[in-house]
């Protein structure tokens, strides 16, 4: 009897799932705390004056997520997406993004083509900053029980607007940028709860000026788990950017190239169902062989996601 009363629980959990899969609409919310040792991306060598380097900042992100067709082979939907940020100093860097997506899935094992087209809006202290249009058709591929392959491509335009305040041409950046990646993911564990992913992008940015253009190389690893006690779940990756841009800049008197590292580290635990806490760590350090450029950033975020 403990048996079947097992087996119908589990069973419920099941029905419970593919119905949640297949409802119209799925919305989540973030909101967290982040603190920012180097918000104004200050070189190290550069004597800042007054300039406050860190700093705290107040994020909420929201989600929702219409799917006009859903089902097991086809999804058909419109996304949005709210982000706002709130900083206690250095306001005039304020973000608000806004972003619609209009979407197609198609499974056909053991394939699955998901092709996104998304419009973005970005603003800074509420004055208009950047609109990015991005179509990223993206190809998956399951290899096995225990490796699937991801390609991706990607063309988005880039146009930016004068700030108020801001001497700098912005208009000189607009772009178009292209990109094409691979991705090779390993799953392990009986319950495939532990994954391994390498990638590698190669990326072409086009820009109106061609001080601003720029070429990169960008290799990735990656990985993901669940604990096995506190239903902790454990995500870090690791990434090198290597980029060189177009020509010389006059502002810079060079041209300008980079090496970028970037150290990323994630803890969650779910609250309940639908919610969780997130606590993640991100670490970037830009070499540049223009000294104004050079600098280290570390960011520590703490949130809560909830799903209705």
């Amino acid at each position: 009897m403990k048996n079947r009363d097992l087996w119908e629980a589990e069973e419920r959990r099941a029905r419970r799932e593919a119905d949640d899969s297949r409802r119209k609409l799925v919305c989540s919310l973030f909101s967290g705390v982040q603190y920012d040792d180097n918000i104004t991306l200050e070189s190290m060598g550069v004597d800042a004056g007054e300039a406050d380097r860190t700093d705290w900042k107040q994020i909420l992100a929201f989600r929702a997520d219409f799917r006009a067709v859903n089902t097991e082979e086809h999804v058909l939907g419109l996304r949005y997406d709210l982000y706002q940020s709130f900083i206690d100093i250095n306001d005039e860097l304020q973000l608000t993004g806004h972003t619609f997506t209009g979407y197609h899935t198609l499974m056909r094992a053991p394939h699955v083509f998901y092709t996104p087209l998304s419009v973005s809006r970005y603003n800074l202290y509420w004055h208009r900053y950047l609109d990015v249009y991005a179509l990223k058709p993206t190809l998956f591929v399951e290899q096995s029980a225990h490796a699937a392959g991801v390609i991706r491509l990607e063309w988005s335009h880039y146009n930016y607007f004068h700030v108020a305040g801001n001497d700098f041409d912005e208009n000189d950046r607009d772009a178009n940028v292209f990109s094409i990646g691979g991705e090779e993911w390993l799953i392990f564990g009986d319950r495939g709860q532990h994954r391994l992913e390498g990638a590698y992008t190669l990326r072409r940015e086009i820009a109106r000026e061609e001080e601003w253009g720029s070429l990169s190389h960008k290799v990735r690893l990656g990985l993901g788990s669940q604990l096995p006690w506190g239903d902790l779940s454990v995500g870090g990756f690791v990434s090198y950017e290597g980029k060189d841009y177009g020509r010389e800049n006059p502002a810079f008197r060079k041209k300008q190239e980079e090496d970028i590292m970037t150290y990323g580290l994630t803890l969650r635990r779910p609250l309940w169902k639908d919610a969780s806490v997130s606590l993640s760590y991100l670490f970037t350090d830009n070499e540049s062989n223009v000294t104004s450029q050079d600098y280290e950033r570390s960011q520590f975020t703490l949130g809560v996601t909830v799903q209705f």
